[in-house]
């Protein structure tokens, strides 16, 4: 019945040094082997997730930029996308240089930051991405902006939350991915949405997607699936709207998943 399974990355999919456990590439290979479509759906750009992609033989689109892009590696093809509008990204810019905030534009010609700081270094060797400092504020003029990434201790977010009241907001979409992470995406952009897509794409109905989360990025996707899971180490809000709980990022939660939902065989960790 489950022929799709959409997996987060970071925290869901990977553990704390960035490592797909071998009984989750196991489970994966397996699904795959028996017909099963396995892809992932992240907050990541497309460099950062092409090694992922090469190792779990991913051959389907996979959801970019917390639903802002659906990008099919093998066609070399963008199934859909949104972008920020440059009025925003220019104002919201602008305000980040006046209060020193560590963020990260993404745009169509690559990632760029602000000032190169120890936040943003960790961040770039996390996610493996080369980044570039921005030229000039104008400079985002002639680009595509696909989304903005605030990195900071959440107290500091008050800054954003401050700026996002006084200027119309019909444009974008605010979410927080992980506990450092807040999000400025395009408006009505989530993985959520990027799921309908994707199974539009594969021609397939929703109800025959399982998606696994564990951030308020993922809410909308795992509501939106045939049935949504959440990892142990999930945040509460996430755990309310799942149909399952799993054992943690740690734990082989994405194994556990489809051993039960699709393979229907027992756990073999």
């Amino acid at each position: 019945m489950y022929k799709v399974v959409v997996s987060d990355i970071d925290g869901t999919l990977v553990d704390q040094n960035q490592q797909i456990s071998e009984q989750n590439l196991k489970a994966i290979q397996q699904f795959q082997n028996e017909g099963g479509i396995f892809t992932i759906a992240t907050g990541r750009v497309e460099q950062s997730v092409q090694p992922l992609i090469t190792q779990l033989q991913i051959k389907y689109p996979v959801i970019l930029y917390n639903g802002g892009k659906v990008m099919d590696y093998q066609l070399k093809r963008v199934i859909y996308e949104r972008h920020i509008s440059i009025q925003f990204a220019l104002g919201f810019v602008k305000m980040a240089l006046n209060n020193k905030l560590n963020i990260c534009i993404y745009t169509d010609k690559g990632i760029y930051i602000l000032n190169e700081t120890d936040t943003i270094r960790t961040y770039t060797a996390k996610d493996k991405v080369i980044v570039q400092l921005l030229p000039s504020v104008a400079f985002l003029t002639s680009h595509i902006v696909y989304k903005i990434l605030i990195i900071d201790e959440e107290a500091c977010f008050q800054t954003c939350y401050n700026y996002f009241e006084k200027v119309p907001m019909s444009d974008v979409t605010i979410i927080q991915s992980e506990n450092t992470y807040l999000e400025i995406l395009p408006a009505n952009v989530s993985k959520g949405e990027a799921l309908k897509v994707l199974m539009d794409y594969l021609n397939l109905p929703i109800q025959s997607a399982i998606a696994i989360g564990d951030h308020f990025n993922d809410i909308e996707m795992i509501k939106a699936a045939g049935v949504g899971v959440a990892v142990n180490n999930a945040i509460p809000t996430l755990k309310e709207y799942a149909d399952a709980i799993v054992p943690s990022n740690i734990e082989h939660g994405v194994a556990k998943t489809i051993y039960k939902y699709c393979l229907q065989r027992e756990w073999e960790i």
